[in-house]
């Protein structure tokens, strides 16, 4: 049976790290006075702000996505004079619901039709690539009308 709590046990780690690391700064003292140099409710601020924030992360996210004018769903490399472009998918796509994933198979699939119209080798790296979506996107493509071969290489995940 998988365990599904592996984020809440990363994120317990993380806070029992924060409380463990910032623990002696409530002991520390100014040189000339009897005052502690931290006092407690800031350190438990301290404390709790360093603790929320990998939550904070998908929030953060958000707010850049939505102030850039980049689209962060593919990163596209290719070599001058070769023929070859390798299409990398950007880990911080927005994939949560359908509009944002048929956006992102969109803009896919104008990328690879434009790289296949001139005769280009296509090289795409994901772990998002299931045997599921590579079939989606084979069918796709041949609603295209382009003449294309497809390698898949499995690739072992360390999970």
């Amino acid at each position: 049976m998988k365990n599904n709590n592996a984020p809440l046990y990363l994120w317990l780690l993380w806070c029992t790290l924060c409380l463990y690391i910032t623990t002696p700064w409530q002991y520390l003292r100014y040189p000339y006075t009897d005052n502690l140099s931290l006092p407690y409710m800031l350190y438990f601020c301290v404390v709790v702000v360093i603790c929320i924030f990998p939550l904070l992360f998908r929030c953060v996210l958000l707010i850049v996505r939505s102030a850039s004018k980049y689209d962060f769903t593919f990163f596209v490399k290719k070599k001058k004079g070769s023929k070859k472009s390798t299409i990398h998918l950007s880990p911080y796509a927005d994939t949560r619901c359908p509009k944002s994933m048929r956006k992102h198979w969109d803009v896919l699939l104008s990328l690879i039709s434009k790289a296949i119209n001139n005769d280009e080798i296509i090289v795409m790296h994901s772990h998002l690539f299931t045997p599921a979506r590579i079939n989606k996107l084979i069918k796709r493509l041949e609603s295209y009308d382009l003449s294309f071969s497809v390698i898949t290489y499995p690739r072992k995940t360390s999970l």
